[in-house]
């Protein structure tokens, strides 16, 4: 051991030894740098993953329905008294678009209470909104359950669709 600090303690033996040193050291250096390059890299990369899922989720719309038998006061739209209402709500944080109401099969947004499009779907349902379907039982009277499907656009780019036994 006296003998390595006998050689360190020669200038020469010394600057030699503080020169690999460097050598060795920019290399490690470097490699580390590109490293921590590649790194941070990936993890903007990430984050930016994650920021378009949130804004998707965001501009989600969510639908779902509520349905009661209701006695319903004559109208010139519904003249029956016994009748449904099925109430839809959009539970997502964007608007619904192009939404399309089918119980047991047959269609019955143009019942809906709000303005339909060109195709007969409900235009637009923003986040939080409901509207209501009012319609006669139709030969449904005495069923346990009703089918009911809802389909509908949103910002997601993703089709929604909501299907439930009522």
């Amino acid at each position: 051991m006296e003998t390595i600090w006998s050689l360190l303690a020669d200038p020469a033996v010394a600057a030699a030894v503080g020169a690999v040193s460097a050598f060795v050291a920019v290399p490690i250096a470097i490699l580390a740098l590109m490293s921590s390059h590649k790194t941070s890299r990936r993890m903007v990369e990430i984050e930016e993953a994650r920021d378009v899922t949130a804004g998707r989720q965001a501009s989600k719309a969510v639908l779902v329905t509520n349905w009661e038998a209701r006695y319903l006061e004559p109208t010139t739209t519904t003249p029956h008294l016994c009748g449904h209402l099925l109430t839809v709500t959009n539970q997502g944080g964007g608007p619904a678009r192009r939404i399309l109401v089918v119980v047991d099969g047959e269609d019955v947004t143009s019942d809906a209470k709000s303005p339909l499009d060109a195709d007969g779907r409900v235009s637009r349902l923003d986040a939080g909104a409901i509207f209501k379907i009012y319609f006669s039982l139709r030969g449904h009277f005495g069923e346990p359950r009703h089918r009911v499907r809802v389909e509908w656009e949103d910002g997601s780019g993703e089709p929604g669709l909501y299907e439930s036994d009522l």
